[in-house]
């Protein structure tokens, strides 16, 4: 992809690289589209040189080609066969991104840094675009919280526009050059940077304010690492991290979010004593998001136990309700909740192999960074690997796209030592 020409098919690859990079974060109806032209620039690419690209630094992606085939193999023992189907068409990527892997020749370092660029942006427009329509909704019914949570993430959940956010700023820290290209000036840096920070903010994710601290901190690494005084990075770090705490703690949407995950920690802990000392007491049912998550792990880690093999592909949410109903959960039951955790849903409908496989294509991936310490690849298996602890994050496009994309791009930059 060096020296690209314009009627070039490896111009058309980095053109649709790029296109994929920015439309993740920006508007994921787009992504398919984008995803079957660059299939067929890559497919035509080698017709033409009659060469395929393998290489054993594509394991995170064989893994991933290994999932799908588990879930395929999990039709054949599921009890709801029709919705198996839909499932392994939410999960196409996990298979077309190994192929096309095959068909892709290494990313250059010009290339890498374009998809970065790319990205940043599509996160940026989605920003503007979503805090512009928040504020015309809030005045057309004169109700602001369409500019909080789901109402101003749509069609994102919050934690996924959340996440993109803050990998877009980890991407701008750990590249202070840009302040002499592209973004010209020092003040329209930091304040892309403060406003994808407030943004975060606005999205009142818990798990969205998690990952906006990680990228900071990780940035603030970046800039020391780019010259920048020791005194300066920590307390540039420390001052991204006071704002967050503020529009975190200033705005009602996120506040309130907070106060009532710890509310919902000192209930649980207070029923759990209660029922301790007095048997005859009900127990509670769960309502909150904590309290509902700490029922659908309890339910999972059950289905995953007494299930080796798992449940089947499309079996889990069915199987968790039943446990829900068994313990008079009904909130959780009504509303059909999922794992709300990679690791136990990939688990409870695979079983144990299944697990097992999530979690050797994210030992491979550190595993790559510890070869090339790519610190972008560091801050993404940390922002994925907490969004795994708290959400289903590979059930819906929003996460698996962006999960297999940036796998794929990480394993085939051309700086990685095979």
């Amino acid at each position: 992809m060096e020296q690209e020409k314009p009627n070039s098919f490896a111009f058309w690859i980095s053109v649709f690289l790029m296109s994929l990079a920015f439309l993740i974060p920006f508007n994921k109806r787009f992504v398919p589209l984008s995803i079957l032209l660059l299939a067929i620039v890559l497919i035509a690419n080698c017709i033409s040189k009659r060469s395929l690209f393998f290489s054993k630094k594509d394991t995170p992606l064989f893994l991933l080609a290994l999932l799908f085939v588990l879930h395929l193999v999990g039709v054949s023992y599921s009890d709801n066969v029709d919705y198996a189907w839909t499932e392994i068409g939410i999960k196409l990527s996990f298979i077309i991104f190994p192929v096309l892997a095959i068909l892709l020749p290494n990313i250059s370092p010009q290339g890498k840094t374009r998809i970065h660029i790319a990205f940043v942006v599509g996160c940026l427009f989605y920003l503007l675009e979503s805090i512009a329509t928040g504020v015309y909704d809030s005045l057309a019914h004169n109700d602001f919280s369409y500019l909080s949570y789901e109402l101003l993430s749509e069609p994102y959940h919050p934690t996924y526009a959340a996440t993109y956010q803050a990998m877009a700023v980890f991407i701008m820290l750990q590249n202070p050059a840009w302040l002499r290209y592209g973004i010209a000036k020092k003040i329209g840096y930091w304040t892309i940077i403060l406003l994808m920070i407030l943004f975060i903010s606005m999205l009142a994710s818990k798990a969205g304010l998690l990952a906006i601290i990680i990228s900071i901190l990780m940035g603030g690494y970046c800039l020391y690492q780019n010259k920048l005084p020791l005194i300066k990075s920590i307390s540039t770090s420390a001052l991204l991290i006071l704002f967050s705490a503020i529009t975190a703690f200033y705005l009602p949407g996120v506040s309130s979010r907070i106060g009532n995950a710890m509310n919902d920690v000192q209930a649980l802990e207070q029923n759990s004593a209660d029922n301790k000392t007095d048997q005859a007491t009900e127990p509670q049912q769960a309502q909150s998001s904590t309290a509902l998550r700490m029922v659908t792990w309890s339910a999972s880690l059950k289905l995953l136990l007494e299930n080796p093999l798992g449940v089947g592909t499309g079996d889990t949410t069915n199987e968790l309700v039943k446990i829900y109903d068994s313990k008079d959960e009904h909130h959780a039951s009504e509303k059909r909740l999922n794992a709300h955790n990679q690791f136990l849903q990939t688990g409870a409908e695979l079983g144990w192999i299944g697990l097992l496989t999530l979690c050797g294509c994210i030992l491979s991936l550190f595993f790559i960074f510890y070869k090339n310490k790519n610190l972008l690849l560091l801050n993404f298996l940390l922002l994925c690997g907490m969004n795994f602890l708290f959400e289903s994050f590979l059930e819906v496009q929003a996460g698996i796209v962006f999960f297999c994309f940036w796998v794929l791009v990480f394993v085939k930059e051309k700086n990685y030592s095979n």
